[in-house]
């Protein structure tokens, strides 16, 4: 008989909420999280600066695809160190990732060997939008549609749960 674990399809779903929890929900690594989407956007910065590093780069995905990537998983950092998951948050990392494309695009303006392109500012901003919107709908699911931990399985609220809630204890209980 198979292992109910890796065969329930609320398993899979339960492991998400648990993996983005900690990836971008976690208090705990709320300044971490505002380390690294300032590490990640000097690096673009300084590589994007070197001479045919861009180049070299766009040999393993196109552009489109290396702006959408850099600048959705800087936006779910921003977003995820403000530490708070409402609309707030969200518009202000729409709006610090926005800043932070329309810089980029203008440092590469000086650039003799680099263009500008209001499109990939576009890019960027849309990316941010997107995963957003994704954040938010995952954690109002996972806020909304608590599974009962199956057999084998601990509660998808132990140890850590969708943001604000710890070792299966919520902070807010819904008056019954």
């Amino acid at each position: 008989m198979a292992d109910i674990r890796s065969t329930h399809p609320l398993a899979d779903m339960n492991r998400l909420y648990r993996f983005l929890d900690f990836l971008v929900f976690d208090p705990r690594y709320r300044r971490t999280r505002l380390v690294l989407a300032l590490a990640v956007y000097f690096l673009v910065l300084a590589l994007g600066s070197v001479p045919g590093a861009r180049a070299e780069v766009g040999k393993l995905a196109p552009g489109v695809v290396l702006h959408a990537l850099t600048y959705a998983f800087i936006t779910a950092m921003v977003f995820g160190g403000l530490g708070r998951t409402t609309a707030g948050p969200a518009l202000f990392s729409l709006l610090v990732v926005s800043a932070m494309g329309a810089l980029d695009e203008f440092v590469q303006s000086f650039l003799p060997y680099r263009t500008a392109a209001v499109a990939d500012w576009g890019v960027d901003v849309v990316s941010g939008l997107s995963i957003l919107a994704f954040l938010l709908m995952v954690y109002v699911a996972g806020r909304r549609h608590r599974q009962p931990a199956l057999p084998g399985m601990a509660p998808a609220g132990n140890p850590v749960s969708l943001a604000g809630e710890r070792h299966g204890k919520a902070q807010h209980q819904r008056p019954g």
